[in-house]
């Protein structure tokens, strides 16, 4: 009896070594940065009388390649549902088709935005990979409008800022599907196609809405804490 004292006695630091190890390993919280290439783009809407300026503004404008930078923590509840909330800047906005308007003065619309994500991730595949997918909702608060204007073939910028028909706030959907890759006992790589669409316009104080929307591949790093 005193055997198994001694060996229990022995073998209960490491035991509960094991458990603490265990218990970072699969932590709730998690915590990370995040980034993307934006493909942004907008659709607009106006009544019969409008429809012209809709139209005109088709035919010039095209995508144009954003970005979002930010930081994002996430709490998960089991091995199938988290929740995730972050705060990241972005650049939203459209262009000019320059191959159509080579005579015009080319522009592109810089829309900031500061993001405020929150979704719910589901994971299908719970394994080394580790498929999810995502939905949630995202207010985000309106920081600035640039218009950045290339005249001709100078390489000169005309930068004007114009923030006169813009909310303050906007609320958008996500949706994406991804994955995330364990590296190590704390860190992963997580990777996400995520589709986010403005539900409501962006310019209240004009005839014509505009509804922004981006597709974009997200990339991050987050550590288990």
């Amino acid at each position: 009896m005193k055997k198994l004292a001694y060996i229990f006695l022995v073998l209960l630091p490491f035991a509960l070594a094991a458990q603490e190890e265990d218990a970072s390993r699969f932590s709730k919280f998690d915590f990370g940065f995040t980034g993307s290439p934006d493909y942004s783009y907008r659709f607009l809407t106006s009544d019969a009388s409008n429809q012209w300026i809709v139209d005109g503004y088709d035919s010039l404008e095209f995508s144009k390649v954003g970005y979002t930078l930010g930081v994002s923590g996430s709490y998960d509840f089991n091995s199938k549902f988290s929740l995730s909330l972050g705060v990241a800047f972005s650049d939203k906005g459209d262009k000019t088709k320059k191959e159509l308007v080579p005579s015009l003065n080319n522009y592109t619309n810089h829309y900031y935005y500061l993001d405020i994500p929150i979704r719910i991730n589901y994971y299908f595949v719970d394994k080394k990979i580790k498929l999810y997918s995502s939905l949630g909702i995202s207010p985000s608060v309106f920081i600035n409008h640039v218009i950045v204007t290339k005249l001709g073939s100078s390489s000169n910028d005309i930068r004007i800022v114009d923030n006169s028909t813009l909310s303050t706030i906007n609320i958008a959907a996500q949706a994406g599907l991804g994955f995330d890759v364990q590296l190590t006992d704390k860190w992963y790589f997580k990777m996400e196609c995520l589709y986010k669409q403005s539900l409501q316009s962006i310019s209240n104080k004009t005839p014509v809405k505009k509804y922004l929307y981006s597709l974009a591949p997200t990339f991050g790093f987050f550590v288990h804490l």
